[in-house]
């Protein structure tokens, strides 16, 4: 996990629909900003180091010393015992089938996508609309096999949104520009990651009271 500059916010508090980033109004308990696998106990170390430096974002959710809490920070970062990764496994498997649009890249290759969502509008089964929050979507881009530590197969930038369930499989997505995705984000595989960078705003929010989707959860 890297970042950036600052303007990355991730939320995992209950957040609807019509709520602006930050200023959530769901009434269900939140859950933690970003959970890792807890038999890997680098992994939280890693993460919460990257956001270490004042000004590189902002995590907010679940606050690991209560349950009842919300917090900030490296106390929303943490693994979360119904998040195995098999379950991860067995749940991307079941969804891939049904993606809405799907994407394979082979090792060495870059998807890159610009202004992701702009058109939306005018026709929403558009292989460059990734859903909106009216019409969410589950959007796979993945690789047959590794690609290799380090390598970037989706590269997002511009003015970019979307909504529903991404999932990155075998490699690594790399976010620029604006970017606001409403739902979940998986990154599952081998040497996977994300990158957020250069200027611009990027915000993470799952609207739980509104469609089956689980906040926050990258």
């Amino acid at each position: 996990m890297s970042f950036s500059g600052p303007g990355l916010t991730i939320d995992g508090r209950d957040t609807k629909m019509a709520d602006q980033p930050g200023s959530p109004t769901g009434t269900a308990a939140a859950v933690y900003g970003v959970s890792v696998n807890g038999s890997l106990p680098a992994l939280e170390a890693q993460v919460e180091g990257a956001l270490a430096t004042p000004g590189q974002g902002e995590i907010r959710g679940r606050d690991e010393t209560s349950s009842n809490a919300t917090g900030s920070g490296a106390s929303t970062i943490r693994s979360d015992g119904a998040l195995t990764s098999q379950a991860v496994l067995e749940f991307v498997a079941a969804l891939v089938p049904k993606a809405d649009v799907s994407i394979t890249t082979n090792p060495g290759d870059t998807h890159a996508v610009n202004n992701l969502g702009s058109s939306c509008a005018s026709d929403i089964t558009n292989a460059g609309c990734w859903g909106t929050t009216l019409h969410p979507k589950i959007v796979y881009v993945g690789s047959p096999s590794d690609v290799g530590a380090g390598r970037i197969s989706l590269q997002i930038t511009g003015d970019s949104a979307g909504a529903g369930i991404l999932i990155i499989e075998n490699g690594s997505v790399e976010i620029g520009g604006n970017f606001r995705w409403s739902g979940l984000v998986i990154t599952t595989g081998n040497n996977v990651g994300v990158r957020y960078v250069g200027g611009g705003s990027k915000q993470i929010s799952g609207p739980r009271s509104s469609t089956s989707c689980t906040p926050g959860r990258p």
